[in-house]
């Protein structure tokens, strides 16, 4: 497991802010201090929150975009990219992409400590944030410095911001397996990721339950929160072994589902005869998946090229309005859900 300023602060019952600030050389912690946790910090093999990767051209006058995404499923941030690129090409942009460790940006202090030495020390001139927040008031201080944030699947009243509608896909969803005869509904989801869709999608399927006069039993709620196969398959696994009564399960992404249809498969379930799963996000590894995952399609490829024109259209007009973009989404019904739907055909029928 990666280190963490965390890890480090608890190690040397210091605040995770004076871990920050050594690390960073900033002022304000003695040389001592300083000394200690950087020492610890080697020793532990930690290693910095961001690791990046340009596209080359960052000369003198060159005009550098930020992209910073969380730790998470290369898929969709490939989509996102997918989408962001050709904006930023066409008008002159060179970006430098940046893997964020969110457990490192623990508060909004040391959130606030990374963002500005990365605008600093790279001069950049705009950034767009993907899935995890900026507080309003970090936003506010970047647009002084001329610096505009777009963030991608969270909201702002500061910036310009691209969001999804997560909490009526997941009642609707939700809504659908209590028709179709389920009555114990289980759900995973990430709670403490900071961010909201995941919430969402969690008061999505509360209030569904809540709609149809359902007891909601937060026993069959299970926290998955690293998006790793294997950990989302264990909470799985436990959470059905303590609920044997479960008979669907809304998972927060496709990632955990799909740890969680190998958990199911492993203990005998029938997917979806026993067990009816759904998953957020429609990834390749989920159409892959026998029986296919019934998911939430988000467009993802979309919501970067808003974001990328939203950050421009910033950059270029100083002082333009910010705006936010609402994307709707899309229920995928397959195998997962219902022997009814029938999964997709990979080979081409001629």
């Amino acid at each position: 497991m990666a280190v963490t300023i965390r890890k480090i602060a608890r190690e040397l019952k210091i605040s995770q802010t004076a871990v920050s600030f050594c690390l960073n050389d900033k002022p304000g912690v003695s040389d001592e201090l300083r000394r200690q946790v950087k020492s610890l910090a080697n020793s532990l093999g930690y290693r910095s929150f961001r690791q990046g990767r340009g596209n080359a051209g960052t000369g003198v006058g060159t005009r550098k975009i930020a992209v910073l995404y969380p730790v998470g499923s290369s898929e969709l941030f490939q989509a996102i990219q997918n989408g962001i690129d050709p904006i930023l090409r066409k008008k002159g942009f060179h970006q430098l992409r940046f893997t964020v460790n969110p457990e490192d940006l623990v508060n909004d202090e040391t959130k606030e400590t990374y963002i500005l030495d990365l605008v600093e020390n790279e001069n950049i001139s705009g950034l767009v944030v993907v899935l995890f927040s900026l507080s309003d008031s970090l936003i506010a201080r970047l647009r002084k410095k001329g610096v505009p944030a777009v963030l991608i699947d969270h909201y702002t009243d500061a910036g310009s911001c691209v969001v999804f509608d997560n909490f009526n896909p997941a009642h609707d969803l939700t809504t659908r397996l209590i028709r179709s005869g389920r009555k114990n509904i289980g759900c995973i989801m990430a709670l403490n990721v900071n961010n909201r869709s995941f919430e969402e999608r969690f008061n999505g399927y509360k209030q569904a339950l809540l709609d149809s006069k359902i007891k909601y039993r937060p026993e069959l709620v299970g926290y998955e929160y690293s998006f790793m196969l294997t950990r989302s398959a264990y909470a799985t696994w436990k959470l059905v072994k303590e609920n044997p009564e479960i008979d669907a399960l809304l998972f927060g992404s496709d990632i955990q589902a799909v740890g969680g249809i190998k958990a199911l498969q492993e203990m005998d379930r029938k997917i979806p005869g026993d067990i009816a799963v759904i998953g957020f996000d429609d990834t390749e590894m989920g159409r892959l998946m026998v029986p296919a995952l019934s998911s939430v399609k988000i467009p993802w490829y979309h919501a970067g090229v808003a974001g990328a024109e939203m950050l421009v259209q910033a950059i270029e007009k100083p002082g333009s309005k910010p705006r936010k973009i609402n994307l709707k989404s899309e229920l995928i019904l397959r195998g997962s859900f219902s022997a009814d739907y029938p999964d997709p055909k990979w080979i081409e029928q001629k």
